[in-house]
């Protein structure tokens, strides 16, 4: 589709439902927000802190962004106001703006911030949340960014998108010379939007409708190319065996897999880009080593991939939910925090414009005043509580059904704070006064509006690295039967969810995760993976091969000697074919061991120049084959020395290399 196409097809869609009238999309809260907000954050607000604290991005940035903003304004807010004061001044070229704001706030929190928080934590301020700034300011002349929509749109110019930290610049600059001139024309599509936003006392911003009709085009697209890879899948089920998929398709279909083989593979490379096709359809560039790891790292960025490697000392309270101490004055309070699988899970589950803090809102309002409490159950299911709001109290009321009191039936005993519930709702904190009596509320606000195993239109990956050094039975728990296909919550056909031991919230693992594990198969120094995970998995080896190093030196243009030294030094550890049983590593090869895992990794192999080649021969291939030695993995025996000197030295220990050379 064209520009012109788009829009029309945008026109229809208006005409016929509105900017809140589709179940699938409800874009009019971007119009409200801004109008309730614009001129915000104020630099000249006599109480900056509050200011930051007082804004509301609902899902237009990520769920963590508010937290980090809190920081600034709690830890640092005069600096973080002049940081705004920069951002802000029309007269200073965006760009240079932008570039000025970003390195301000990263140093300010490295600097200032950082040392307050004992786990890794970054600034969180990206292009995407300094749209959400600009647009409060002046939504005239700015809009909200997204990067897929922004990719959406370079697809459909023909244009090169710039890099990261020049999109946002590009992204108006794009709009401004080829949307809105469309928009604007377009008096059928101009006046059914002012006439609907009028009626809701917003203010008028083409470019706002310029980005929803971008955002109308990719929710659609990627809803057609879901569909599309739905019946892809179903028809290559009838026609191919799992062994003649790609490991995209098989994680498509089996939800997890796990990539497996010797050391120098390729497994962490392979990982990442099969996360980045699974996160983004579009891409295409997997021949570009830069451009994979670029998408993956933005990915990462933006919470759609999460990364965590497995150890002897991981455990279920580390990746699914525990209790953490934390020191108040000269008490210990334990809170339960959610671990990285928890939280991948719940960003999963959160579906686009389906915000869970906005839906807080909207149930407080049918609660408003103790003549309109609703009764909810308990997280337990064996009692009720009665919820209501008082309008302009920061507390929602809450009491248990059972409960008497002296002080009359609108005495609340256990009051919960409304921002706390919140930011538990999303993952970011917890009402610690009340924590069950929270959840409790939250799963009453999910099943109001039907938020309950609704996934995000958006695939997630996890990546475990190095999964078979944790006891992936106890790191997971009960939680192991969840990842089953057909167990999962969004589309699962046997969906069931788990009460987690700690919250004691209802758990389901959403249908749009995905699980990427690595493992070295020459690592022994764990258990293996027992029969239920392995179950759960689809293992996919990945061999060593002379062929990827052939393919990099001609791509790198590597010398003709330590190419052909590099294909001798591989053919002689390694062998040529599969099952070569002269080379190295098949004679010394210890019973129990397949040949395959225990093969040293074409990337070893592969060096710009024969100082290099050298290095990673005396430094890694030798002291790695030692190691197997050592444990067992090889066996030794007495021409071993001559063999590790030759090849320090980048060269073959026997007449093997005259062979590779013809």
């Amino acid at each position: 589709m064209n520009l012109n196409e788009i829009v029309t097809a945008f026109k229809n869609h208006q005409l016929q439902y509105g900017l809140n009238g589709d179940s699938m999309q409800h874009e009019l809260y971007k119009w409200k927000l801004v109008t309730k907000q614009i001129g915000h954050p104020n630099v000249n607000a006599e109480d900056f802190a509050n200011e930051i604290k007082a804004l509301k991005f609902e899902n237009l940035c990520y769920k963590t962004q508010p937290t980090a903003m809190k920081h600034f304004a709690e830890f640092e807010p005069e600096d973080y106001r002049n940081a705004f004061k920069i951002l802000f001044d029309e007269e200073v070229d965006l760009q240079q703006r932008i570039d000025t704001f970003t390195s301000t706030c990263k140093t300010l929190w490295n600097e200032k911030i950082k040392k307050n928080f004992n786990q890794k934590t970054s600034a969180m301020c990206d292009e995407r949340l300094i749209s959400c700034f600009l647009t409060l300011q002046n939504p005239q002349k700015y809009t909200f960014y997204k990067s897929d929509v922004y990719d959406s749109l370079c697809s459909i110019l023909n244009v090169e998108p710039k890099k990261a930290g020049q999109k946002l610049v590009h992204f108006y600059e794009l709009l401004r010379q080829y949307l809105v001139p469309l928009v604007e024309k377009d008096s059928e599509l101009m006046d059914s939007i002012n006439n609907e936003i009028q009626k809701e006392g917003c203010i008028q911003s083409t470019m706002l409708i310029a980005q929803t009709v971008m955002w109308n085009y990719f929710t659609k697209l990627r809803k057609n190319d879901k569909q599309q890879i739905e019946g892809e899948n179903q028809k290559d089920n009838n026609i191919q065996t799992l062994a003649a998929m790609t490991e995209l398709e098989i994680l498509k279909q089996k939800k997890q897999i796990i990539l497996q083989g010797a050391p120098g593979t390729g497994k962490t490379y392979k990982t990442a880009a099969i996360a980045v096709g699974m996160c983004n359809p579009a891409f295409s560039d997997f021949e570009d080593h830069q451009k994979v790891m670029a998408e993956y790292e933005r990915m990462q960025n933006e919470g759609q991939i999460a990364f965590c490697t497995f150890h002897q000392s991981m455990d279920y309270e580390d990746f699914i939910e525990g209790l953490k101490p934390e020191v108040k004055g000269n008490a210990v309070e334990y809170n339960v925090e959610n671990g990285i699988f928890k939280t991948i899970c719940e960003l999963a589950q959160t579906k686009e414009n389906a915000d869970i803090a906005t839906c807080i809102d909207k149930y407080l309002q049918t609660i408003k005043g103790y003549e309109n409490k609703k009764t909810i159950p308990t997280l337990s299911g064996k009692s009720e509580l009665y919820v209501w709001w008082t309008e302009g109290n920061d507390t929602i009321s809450t009491r248990s059904v059972l409960s008497k009191s002296e002080k009359g039936d609108q005495y609340t005993p256990s009051p919960l704070n409304i921002e706390k519930v919140k930011m538990q709702a999303l993952g970011e904190g917890v009402e610690n006064n009340w924590r069950h009596y929270a959840q409790a509320f939250i799963n009453a606000v999910k099943k109001e509006y039907k938020l309950e195993n609704q996934v995000s239109d958006k695939p997630y990956v996890l990546i475990i690295d190095e999964i078979n050094r944790g006891n992936v039975s106890k790191i997971f728990g009960e939680l192991i039967t969840l990842l089953e296909a057909d167990k999962r919550s969004g589309g699962g056909a046997h969906h069931i969810s788990l009460k987690l031991p700690y919250s004691k919230e209802d758990f389901s693992v959403p249908s749009n995760l995905y699980i990427i594990g690595t493992m070295n198969t020459t690592d022994r120094s764990t258990g293996t993976i027992d029969y239920a995970v392995r179950r759960r998995f689809a293992f996919v080896t990945l061999e060593s091969r002379v062929d990827v190093i052939e393919n990099w030196c001609d791509s790198q243009s590597v010398p003709s000697d330590v190419k052909k030294a590099s294909l001798a030094l591989f053919a002689q550890i390694n062998g040529i074919g599969r099952n070569d049983s002269s080379s190295f590593i098949a004679k010394h090869k210890a019973s129990d061991f397949e040949l395959e895992d225990l093969k040293v990794g074409h990337s070893y192999f592969m060096a710009k120049d024969m100082a290099s080649l050298k290095l990673k021969m005396r430094y890694e291939v030798v002291p790695l084959i030692k190691e197997y030695i050592k444990d067992g993995i090889l066996r030794s025996m007495t021409d071993d020395d001559k063999y590790f000197e030759k090849w320090q030295n980048a060269e073959c220990y026997s007449p093997i290399i005259d062979y590779i050379a013809d």
